[in-house]
């Protein structure tokens, strides 16, 4: 993980943890927010959202880092609302923008 740059580090080692711990409170997810963080300790998404096989919901996140951005140090996260439909197009349309496939028959 040294050549990977600390920025993708933090999003990929957050992103990851956030995954199990989805996984661990029944949801599935299929996308997940990568949010890099280039300096400091403490990753604090207030609002971004996830996507299951169906549905996006509104997940607030707090991912604290070692200073060498290898361990997670604390994390904590609430899933909020799923979100609405309108907001569910804006997603879809920024995730397949972004080359994901989504909606039916992912």
């Amino acid at each position: 993980m040294a050549d990977v740059p600390r920025g993708q580090r933090v999003a990929d080692l957050c992103s990851n943890l956030l995954g199990q711990q989805l996984n661990d409170a029944a949801y599935r997810p299929v996308l997940l927010p990568s949010i890099p963080l280039e300096v400091g300790n403490l990753l604090d998404a207030p609002d971004t959202a996830f996507r299951t096989a169906t549905t996006w919901y509104h997940v607030r996140f707090h991912c604290g880092i070692d200073t060498n951005a290898t361990h997670v140090t604390s994390f904590a996260f609430r899933i909020g609302a799923a979100a609405s439909p309108e907001e569910s197009v804006f997603l879809d349309r920024e995730a397949r923008r972004q080359g994901f496939r989504v909606g039916p028959g992912m």
